[in-house]
């Protein structure tokens, strides 16, 4: 079994934040946006992609993003009664809350890594970080999402409320595919 991608002559959205910093509401939008639709697409083909990150997501030349690395990617097979859980994999700032309480990955996993990607977008910060990784599970699992209008009030109000059911963590931790 291999792994086929297409090569893309570009950059990274880290590397991208790390160049020109947040980006701008409607940039972030929009390239978040355009991450959703090849989410989706993985999504309806049953593929979770469980390490959605900026570093997975290169930038063509033309400034079109590329979901990339679907190393850790997992068909998933819907089952009622699913096995204990004991394989926890992506990378712990990007793990949806429920990932951290051993439950498996769903589509939402995937739409809060991307909820993450799209606040890094537009704070050029992530919203949980801790040196420590149990203070961060800690705070991804019980802290609540830091308030981006107090500190960008430039994000219009839409964004901002869009983000937040993103990362809610309302239902999660029963939440199956």
């Amino acid at each position: 079994h291999f792994l086929e991608m297409e090569f893309v002559a570009g950059q990274s959205l880290r590397k991208l934040i790390e160049e020109e910093g947040p980006q701008t509401p409607e940039r972030a939008t929009s390239l978040t946006l355009h991450i959703a639709e090849g989410l989706s697409a993985a999504h309806m083909a049953g593929i979770l992609h469980r390490d959605l990150k900026p570093d997975n997501v290169m930038l063509t030349h033309l400034g079109v993003p590329k979901i990339t690395d679907f190393g850790l990617a997992k068909r998933v097979v819907i089952d009622p009664n699913p096995a204990s859980v004991t394989e926890v994999v992506g990378t712990p700032p990007f793990m949806a809350p429920e990932l951290f309480q051993q439950l498996p990955a769903t589509p939402a996993s995937d739409v809060y890594a991307l909820g993450v990607c799209y606040f890094y977008l537009l704070t050029a910060r992530l919203p949980f970080a801790a040196p420590v990784l149990a203070d961060l599970i800690h705070q991804v699992t019980h802290s609540p999402l830091p308030s981006l209008r107090r500190e960008f009030p430039q994000i219009p109000l839409e964004m901002c409320e869009c983000l937040q059911q993103m990362l809610s963590k309302a239902g999660r931790f029963s939440a199956a595919f």
